[in-house]
């Protein structure tokens, strides 16, 4: 059984790549499990007390008898919440794997965990243009939408927020930190068991998406099949920051610039 990592960063399009692993009948990812609410971190916590958060990820990892409680677990909760059961079995599993963060990675003192593990395979996911990832932080931490499945999408979308410039920096400061050090943590890994994904390429067209499923299969060794994509995009960002443009300006002449222009989706302005 193949182990693998979803390594990213917040608002980097991994929920997106999570769940489309997850329709994958060969496929079961954990997702955020450094997160301290996620299930796991709490059933999880004697055994990291004595054995360390390298060992807890370890177990998950590798571990049948994890993936058949996971099953199990994940199978009931989707039946009290009246949700259709996906039929996995332990058996038919090619590959278990974590979406998690650099920086929890870091906190934790697991700089190094994916370097040492020569039979893990790295699925790195980066959102260039920090810029459009800063936005992007910042209606969540003001709106509390991930997707447009929340009950009261359509009207928290409808409100315009303001992002005041020198909170907006700061903020840039910190994610292109996080960006730096999330690289360098990938750095070393050879290039068989690491596979190079950007927001940019992935969301940024039907074909991206179709392209990027279809590498992330081949990578993983699982069969390839056409995976359903349930990505729904919210309100542009144009529309709901109302001073967009002020910011787009004031990042285009600071040393900030060249993050809209990573991926080419933003030129400054002349």
């Amino acid at each position: 059984m193949q182990s693998h990592v979803i390594f990213t960063n917040g608002r980097s399009g991994s929920n997106f790549l999570a769940n489309l692993l997850n329709d994958h009948p060969s496929v079961v990812n954990y997702g955020e499990v450094l997160w301290p609410t996620h299930t796991a971190m709490k059933i999880g916590r004697p055994y990291r007390a004595m054995r360390g958060t390298a060992a807890y990820l370890d177990a998950l990892l590798t571990s049948e008898r994890v993936l058949t409680a996971a099953l199990m677990t994940s199978a009931i909760e989707r039946r009290f919440n009246g949700r259709e059961t996906m039929k996995k079995q332990t058996g038919d599993i090619t590959t278990v794997g974590i979406k998690e963060f650099g920086i929890r990675f870091e906190r934790a003192g697991l700089s190094d965990y994916l370097r040492e593990r020569p039979n893990l395979l790295v699925v790195s996911l980066v959102r260039d243009n920090t810029f459009e990832r800063m936005l992007s932080v910042e209606l969540l931490r003001r709106t509390g939408l991930i997707g447009n499945a929340h009950p009261d999408a359509e009207e928290r979308q409808k409100e315009i927020l303001t992002v005041p410039l020198d909170h907006a920096f700061e903020r840039l400061e910190v994610l292109e930190t996080e960006r730096t050090e999330q690289l360098a943590m990938i750095d070393g890994i050879p290039e068989h068991r690491l596979l190079r994904l950007t927001y940019e390429e992935m969301l940024g067209s039907p074909e991206g998406m179709t392209e990027s499923a279809e590498a992330m299969q081949r990578f993983l060794g699982v069969e390839p099949r056409p995976l359903e994509s349930k990505h729904r995009k919210l309100r542009s960002k144009t529309e709901r920051i109302g001073n967009y443009d002020e910011l787009l300006a004031a990042v285009s002449d600071s040393k900030f610039a060249d993050v809209l222009t990573r991926d080419g989706s933003l030129a400054p302005s002349s």
